[in-house]
C-alpha cells in the first residue's frame, strides 16, 4: 500500500491504565459514582466491596482510575492499600502476608501516630495464624491469644480518625483454597474497625471456585461476605471498535486515505468477522500488538486489509492459521473454471472449521472467505477465475501466489509476540539508555507520546514476567535489570506527575521481585540474589532489593519451619556484607561520588549500620558548594517534595552535616547566588535555611 515504511511502532501493554488521561473508554462517570460508594461509608464497621468483570474487561485500570479519584478528595484523608494476592499464590502464608502488609502500611509517617500501635498487634497475629502451636510458647499467654489480639487491634483502629481502604486485585487467579483464604481476611481475620475493603475478580470463576471447595452455593457464600457487588461496566462495541480504528490509522496512515475497492474490502473484513473479537480492550491490544509486530517491516510488500485479517486469526484462531500455513494450495490462487475439485474443497475447508470453536466459528468463515475467493467459492461463494490473478497481484493480495509467502514472513502468533518481545527487552538491557528506550515502547494507548511514566513501563516487564516467562527467562531478566537498574530508574520520565508518587527505584525492585517468584527453587532464588550482588549490580538497585527482601522473607524461606526475625537475618545477612563491602569500595574508588543518584545509595547504606562511614563519606564529597546543593536536591526528591517544608528530611541532614555550617554556607549561597545555581535549587536552600532557624528556635524554646 505504502511506498515508504512506517515510522517504527511500539507494543501496547496489557497493563492496567494509570490514570484518567489514557482512558479511552469514557468510563470515568462510573469511576465518580463507585468512589462516590467508598466514601459513603458510615460508622466503624467493616465494609467490603466488590467490582466484578470477566478477565480482560479493564477491572485493574478502574481501581487505578478510582484510587486516583479518591486522592485528595476523601475527607478526612484514607489510608489506601494495594494488596495483590497474586505475589503470595503458592507460598502458603496468604493470611500472614496480608497481616504483614497491614502492618508496614499502619506505620507509615501520615498515619504513624494513630495507627503504628497496630504494627506490633499485626505482627503477633500474624505469626499466630501463620504456624499456630508451632512457634516457641512465650510467657504472656496473651501473647498467643487470637481473640485479644483483635480485640485491641479493633480499639486502635476504631479511635483513629483515618479509615484505612484495601485495593485486593487479581482474586480470580489464585487457587480455589487460596479464593476462600482471601474471603476470610476481609469477613473473618481483618475484619477491623474502620477498614474498607474493595475485591476485584471475576464472579463466576470465584463462585465456581467456592462450591468446588467449600461444597455449598457460591453465590449465596459470597453474599455474605460482600456487601455490594458492582459488576464492570462494558465499553460498547461501537467505543472499542472506535478505538481500534483509530488504531489502526496510526499503523498506516494511508488508511485515512483507501481507494473505494479497498474500502470495500476492509469494511467486509471488519463487520463480517474481526468486529467479532473485539470484546474487550484486553482483546483489542492483543490484535493491535501482532499487527504492530508484523505490518512495519512489511508495509509495501502487503495488502493492509488483508494483513490485518491475517493478523487476526493469528491472535484468536490458530486452527486457521494452522491450516493455511500447511495446506496452502487449497486457499491461494483461482478458482477452477469448470468446477475441478470443487467438492474436495468443500470437505476440506468444511472440516478444519468443524474444529474451530463454535463460537468463533461463523467469524473465522467470514475472515478466511475474504481473504480466500477460493474458500468462499469452495462455501458456495462465487467463482474468481484466472482472469483475477494479475489484478491479485498488483494489490498484493494474499490469495496471490506470488504474494501469499510475504504475509507470514514475519507471522508471529500471539504468543511468539510476547517471546519476541521478551527477546527484544533482554537483548537491549546491556545498554541502560537503550534499554530505558525499550521500556517506553510499552506505552499505554494513544497516550500522545512514547514515554509515558517509568512505572507503568516497567508494569509490562512485571506481568511479562508474571504470565509469561520460564524460570531461566526470569532469572536472566533478574541479573539484567540488577545490572542496569540505577540507570533505568534515574531515565528521565515525562510522564504526568501525582501527589503520591512512586521512585522508579520501587517499580524496579517489584519487577526483580517478581522474577525472583518466578525461580521456583528458594536456595536458588537466594543464590541467583547473591551472585548478582556480588558481581555487578547497581549499588541502589541491591540495597532497595535488600531492604524490600526484609518484609518479603517468604521469598527465601523453603517452608521447612515457621519464618523469625532470626532466621530472615540470618538469610540476608550475607549478601548483605556483600553489598557493603562494594559500598565501601566505591566510597574509596570513586564510583561512588560518580553515581548520579549517590545520596540515596548513602541513606541506605546508613541504613544498615554505616552512619560514621556515610557522613565522613558525605561531608568530604560535598565541600564544593555545587555537589552539596546536588546532595540536597537528590534528598530532597528522595523525600517526595513538592514544595512544603516538610519534604526535606532535616534530622538527617543535620546528622549528615555539621548543622551550623550547613546553615552559615546555605546562606552564603542565598546572597551570592552562583551561575549554576538552579532555580529549583533556590528553592531547595531556601526551605533548608527555614527549617534549620525552625528547628533552631524550637530547642530554644524548649531549654
Amino acid at each position: 500500500m505504502s511506498e515508504n515504511s512506517p515510522a517504527p511502532l511500539h507494543l501496547i501493554p496489557d497493563a492496567p491504565i494509570a490514570n484518567a488521561s489514557f482512558d479511552q473508554l469514557d468510563r470515568m462517570a462510573f469511576v465518580r459514582s463507585f468512589a462516590e460508594a467508598i466514601r459513603a461509608a458510615q460508622g466503624t464497621d467493616s465494609v467490603v466491596l466488590a467490582l466484578a468483570g470477566p478477565w480482560g474487561s479493564g477491572k485493574s485500570s478502574l481501581l487505578n482510575l478510582v484510587a486516583g479519584e479518591l486522592e485528595g478528595t476523601a475527607e478526612p484523608p484514607l489510608l489506601v492499600i494495594r494488596f495483590n494476592p497474586w505475589w503470595f499464590s503458592g507460598t502458603g502464608r496468604l493470611v500472614p502476608a496480608f497481616l504483614q502488609q497491614l502492618g508496614a502500611a499502619v506505620s507509615r509517617p501520615p498515619v504513624k501516630e494513630t495507627l503504628g500501635s497496630a504494627t506490633v498487634c499485626l505482627d503477633r497475629l500474624a505469626s499466630a495464624i501463620a504456624a499456630p502451636g508451632s512457634q516457641e510458647l512465650s510467657a504472656d499467654p496473651a501473647t498467643r491469644d487470637v481473640e485479644m489480639i483483635r480485640d485491641e487491634l479493633n480499639s486502635i483502629f476504631r479511635n483513629s480518625d483515618r479509615r484505612v481502604l484495601v485495593f485486593m486485585d487479581d482474586i480470580d487467579r489464585l487457587t480455589p483454597d487460596e479464593m476462600t483464604q482471601l474471603l476470610l481476611i476481609v469477613r473473618a481475620v481483618a475484619d477491623f474497625a474502620n477498614t474498607t475493603y474493595v475485591l476485584s475478580f471475576d464472579y463466576d470463576v470465584v463462585v465456581e471456585a467456592i462450591a468446588n471447595k467449600l461444597g455449598v452455593d457460591g453465590r449465596t457464600y459470597l453474599e455474605k461476605v460482600v456487601q455490594l457487588q458492582i459488576d464492570v461496566p462494558l465499553p460498547g462495541r461501537m467505543t472499542l471498535e472506535r478505538m481500534v480504528i483509530g488504531q489502526l490509522e496510526v499503523i498506516d496512515p494511508t488508511a485515512k486515505s483507501l481507494d473505494s475497492e479497498t474500502q470495500r474490502h476492509f469494511r467486509i473484513l471488519f463487520k463480517g468477522g474481526i468486529k467479532h473479537f473485539l470484546a474487550t480492550p484486553r482483546a483489542c491490544t492483543r490484535l493491535l500488538n501482532v499487527l504492530r509486530l508484523t505490518y512495519p517491516t512489511l508495509a509495501g510488500q502487503v495488502y493492509f486489509p488483508d494483513m490485518l485479517g491475517i493478523c487476526c486469526l493469528m491472535s484468536f484462531s490458530s486452527q486457521a492459521v494452522q491450516a493455511i500455513r500447511s495446506f496452502s494450495e487449497a486457499f491461494v490462487g483461482h478458482c477452477q473454471v469448470k468446477g475441478q475439485g470443487w467438492l474436495d474443497l468443500r470437505e476440506f475447508h468444511e472440516a478444519w472449521l468443524a474444529h474451530v470453536t463454535k463460537r468463533d466459528r461463523a467469524a473465522v468463515g467470514a475472515i478466511v472467505r475474504s481473504l480466500f475467493p477460493k474458500v468462499a467459492w469452495a462455501l458456495n461463494g462465487p467463482m474468481h477465475g484466472e482472469e483475477y490473478v494479475e489484478t491479485w497481484h498488483r494489490q498484493q493480495r494474499i490469495c496471490s501466489v506470488k504474494h501469499f509467502d510475504s504475509y507470514f514472513r514475519l507471522g508471529l502468533s500471539a504468543s511468539e509476540a510476547a517471546e519476541h518481545q521478551w527477546r527484544k527487552m533482554v537483548e537491549s538491557i546491556d545498554d541502560a539508555a537503550e534499554f530505558a528506550r525499550a521500556l517506553q515502547h510499552f506505552g499505554p494507548l494513544d497516550s500522545g507520546n512514547d514515554s509515558g511514566g517509568v512505572g507503568e513501563l516497567l508494569h509490562q516487564a512485571s506481568d511479562f514476567v508474571n504470565e509469561q516467562a520460564t524460570p531461566e527467562q526470569a532469572h536472566n531478566l533478574f541479573c539484567a535489570i540488577m545490572r542496569r537498574g540505577d540507570q533505568i530508574s534515574s531515565a528521565k520520565d515525562d510522564g504526568p506527575e501525582y501527589r503520591l508518587q512512586i521512585d522508579p527505584i520501587h517499580w524496579v525492585v517489584w519487577v526483580l521481585i517478581d522474577c525472583l517468584l518466578r525461580i521456583e527453587d528458594p536456595s536458588k532464588r537466594l543464590a541467583v540474589l547473591a551472585a548478582s550482588v556480588s558481581d555487578d549490580a547497581g549499588l541502589l538497585t541491591a540495597a532497595e532489593l535488600l531492604d524490600a527482601l526484609d518484609y518479603r522473607s517468604d521469598i527465601l524461606a523453603d517452608g521447612t519451619d515457621a519464618p523469625t526475625a532470626e532466621a530472615n537475618t540470618a538469610k540476608l545477612l550475607k549478601v548483605l556484607k556483600i553489598l557493603d563491602k562494594r559500598i565501601q569500595e566505591a566510597s574509596q574508588n570513586g564510583e561512588l561520588a560518580e553515581h548520579t543518584q549517590f545520596m540515596k545509595v548513602v541513606q541506605k547504606w546508613r541504613q544498615f549500620g554505616r552512619k560514621t562511614k556515610s557522613r565522613n563519606w558525605v561531608r568530604a564529597a560535598c565541600k564544593d558548594d555545587e555537589r552539596f546543593v546536588d546532595a540536597l536536591q537528590q534528598v530532597r526528591s528522595g523525600a517526595g517534595g513538592d514544595g512544603g517544608l516538610e519534604p526535606l528530611p532535616i534530622d538527617l541532614l543535620v546528622e549528615l552535616f555539621d548543622r551550623d555550617e550547613m546553615l552559615t554556607r546555605s546562606e552564603r549561597l542565598q546572597r551570592e547566588p552562583p551561575d549554576w545555581l538552579s532555580p529549583d535549587g533556590a528553592i531547595t536552600l531556601e526551605l533548608l535555611v527555614a527549617l534549620l532557624k525552625q528547628q533552631a528556635e524550637n530547642s530554644d524554646a524548649s531549654k
